[in-house]
């Protein structure tokens, strides 16, 4: 597993309150690779929402067993030192410190400004997607001994919230960006 993804991972599990801090990118996880045809992906998520997101070509879908739940990795393709863009999804449960989109986008931001000393966060406009809003966010800055891009969209389920991150390194970031919201607007939320 490549360092921009165990990054990726811990920071969702920081976020989700299910990595202690100090674990860090020490821990070792088990993905397994779903897909790598591209098309239309059913991803069964916490509480049972499903989300259909088409997987790019060259794009391969990972999952990442975590209890009682499936984390999914959107991972592009590999750079000569082996790093790629990824897209998360998850959902986190509501809770007496997650109850707005504001409030999971501090948590997930938090996660991932660890460390860093100039991450910065730029709301966006929301998005629509397939009928369902979805707030978005920007963030930037050096993370993991180099820098990198990214963005996080949240909408809530009756689950609790649907959150997807994207991060790739800065200098590559305008490309896998346009790719990463075409998978973001691809998504049709079955169970809200």
């Amino acid at each position: 597993m490549t360092r921009a993804l165990k990054f990726a991972v811990c920071s969702c599990l920081l976020a989700a309150g299910l990595l202690a801090p100090q674990m860090g990118l020490s821990k070792v996880f088990s993905l397994t690779i779903k897909a790598t045809t591209p098309g239309p992906q059913q991803l069964l998520l916490r509480g049972g929402a499903q989300v259909e997101a088409n997987l790019p070509k060259g794009y391969r879908l990972a999952m990442l067993p975590l209890g009682d739940r499936l984390t999914y990795m959107f991972m592009g393709p590999d750079d000569k030192n082996g790093e790629h863009a990824v897209l998360s999804v998850d959902v986190l449960p509501e809770t007496a410190k997650l109850s707005s989109s504001k409030s999971v986008f501090d948590q997930v931001f938090r996660a991932y400004s660890t460390g860093s000393s100039d991450f910065k966060t730029t709301p966006a406009k929301p998005l629509t997607v397939n009928g369902v809003k979805l707030e978005k966010a920007g963030f930037g800055g050096s993370m993991e001994g180099g820098r990198s891009s990214g963005f996080a969209v949240v909408t809530r389920l009756k689950q609790g919230f649907c959150v997807m991150v994207a991060r790739d390194k800065e200098s590559d970031f305008k490309k896998s960006e346009a790719i990463m919201m075409s998978i973001v607007n691809s998504c049709k939320f079955k169970t809200q």
